[in-house]
């Protein structure tokens, strides 16, 4: 085999070695990115549910705030952060 032969062979070879690794790259471009939406839904999905237990451990606040009973002064900082 001749060298220019050998060489355009090598270059081939380079030239698929550079696309495999641009799509290795891509595809685990595309996973990180996935990873990180669904940690970023889990973390929201943590929030939610912190709200939702500080609405429910405080509806007797709520509650005697609608029915415009006397709060304490913390109390009504709990009612005003629920509405």
């Amino acid at each position: 085999m001749s060298d220019s032969k050998l060489r355009d062979w090598l270059e081939i070879a380079g030239i698929l070695a550079v696309v495999a690794s641009l799509v290795f790259v891509g595809l685990e471009n595309r996973r990180s990115s996935r990873v990180a939406f669904e940690e970023a839904i889990v973390s929201d999905y943590g929030t939610m549910i912190a709200v939702e237990e500080v609405v429910v451990d405080n509806a007797d606040v709520r509650l005697r705030g609608c029915r415009a009973e006397a709060l304490e002064p913390i109390d009504n900082v709990f009612r005003c952060g629920l509405n």
